[in-house]
């Protein structure tokens, strides 16, 4: 049984949630997704405390591989992927440490990826992300502060030179006057500031506004865990910002204006994280990898965990350690999807309560609408693939 449409109001949510949502899948029948809304509540209250307890009692949520993303010849470069994403005709995008790019569509083939390495027109050096644009149009953020154009069948339009260092994600609030960059820019003049609204509309692309300053002290030690926020758009409007070091989510609204956060400290994941890897005696700091809301207004949190195991991502290592001493191990040497699990809450925004939790014995990636999420696993072959994981919310049936 699938979740709940985005139509119902509310003060569904919270007490005799399990019965809401068997009464909702059968009253959606018929009824057009279009015609489905939620409205949250503009609060514009500071942080509030989600409770850890769940607060139904069977809900319990699932997932299927919907589509494996592999390359036909078995490249390795799959195997240093850091991001993938999808846009909005669901072709998938899968991004390398080694600056490769592939594209594949729906069902996992790979398609031709529209830009060549290189720095002439409609070619790039070093791509890093996807921004989705309106009208199937997408953009490709290349490391090299350039933002490159494409149309809905992937022909080059234009390249925009970016005004900001290190921006880590970008969601688009009105194309191409209004972006929304989350950044890691070292300069006096942006330094710890999470957010700057870029203007893109001519060939020099400008910052309009810098927003988002914590209280916390930032250095150049500790921006790396303080600074990256994930990015998603919200179905009533503005969008999600999730920290990457603290799992604490912020709801902005269209205009930029904080309306509340979200704040979750659960035994797991207490407070400020450090997000290193640890060691073989030292379990990795937990990390927030994304979210992502449903088309029930419910938020969909991905953490990850050490994984149980975790001791075996370092056996190749080991012997090389010694305690008290410095030693530098290179980052291919230790096999990171032994190092974490991921583990997955549904938050009902709205009353501030988890509705369910589970944990995926794997490392993802990267989260994507849907909700879906990619994970990096090793084929029966032997081969490097990615697997896009479809999730979904369901209610167990009462004995």
């Amino acid at each position: 049984m699938w979740l709940m449409p985005r139509y119902l109001a509310s003060a569904w949510y919270h007490e005799g949630v399990e019965e809401r949502i068997k009464e909702a899948c059968s009253a959606m029948k018929g009824i057009p997704i279009a015609a489905a809304c939620l409205v949250l509540a503009n609060t514009g209250l500071g942080a509030q405390a989600v409770e850890d307890r769940l607060s139904c009692s069977t809900c319990m949520i699932s997932w299927r591989t919907a589509a494996v993303l592999a390359e036909s010849h078995g490249t390795a470069e799959l195997s240093t992927i850091f991001r993938v994403n999808v846009d909005s005709r669901r072709r998938y995008w899968v991004f390398s440490q080694s600056a490769s790019l592939f594209v594949f569509d729906q069902s996992g083939k790979s398609i031709r990826a529209p830009a060549r390495r290189g720095q002439g027109p409609g070619e790039v050096q070093s791509p890093s992300g996807l921004i989705q644009l309106p009208d199937d149009s997408v953009a490709i953020l290349d490391a090299n502060l350039l933002l490159h154009v494409f149309d809905p069948e992937l022909r080059y339009v234009r390249t925009i030179r970016l005004p900001i260092l290190g921006i880590y994600e970008c969601v688009v609030l009105h194309w191409p006057t209004m972006v929304v960059a989350n950044a890691l820019d070292p300069t006096p003049a942006r330094f710890g500031i999470l957010f700057h609204v870029l203007d893109s509309a001519s060939s020099t692309g400008r910052v309009l506004s810098s927003f988002g300053a914590g209280n916390e002290a930032i250095t150049q030690s500790t921006m790396y865990s303080m600074l990256p926020h994930a990015l998603a758009r919200s179905r009533s409007g503005g969008y999600w910002a999730a920290s990457l070091g603290l799992y604490s989510v912020s709801k902005w609204s269209d205009s930029n204006r904080l309306e509340f956060t979200l704040d979750r400290r659960p035994s797991w994941f207490r407070g400020r994280s450090d997000m290193l890897d640890g060691g073989p005696e030292k379990p990795p700091s937990p990390r927030c990898v994304g979210v992502t809301e449903d088309d029930a207004g419910f938020l969909w949190s991905f953490c990850l965990v050490p994984a149980p195991g975790y001791r075996e991502a370092w056996r190749s290592v080991a012997g090389q350690l010694r305690p008290g001493q410095r030693t530098e191990i290179p980052s291919g040497a230790i096999d990171r999807q032994l190092l974490h699990h991921t583990r997955i809450e549904v938050i009902d925004p709205v009353n501030r309560v988890v509705v369910a939790r589970s944990t995926l014995e794997q490392a993802v990636t990267s989260v994507l609408p849907g909700p879906e999420a990619a994970v990096y696993v090793v084929g029966e072959g032997g081969e490097p693939e990615v697997r896009i994981l479809r999730f979904a919310l369901r209610v167990r049936e009462r004995e």
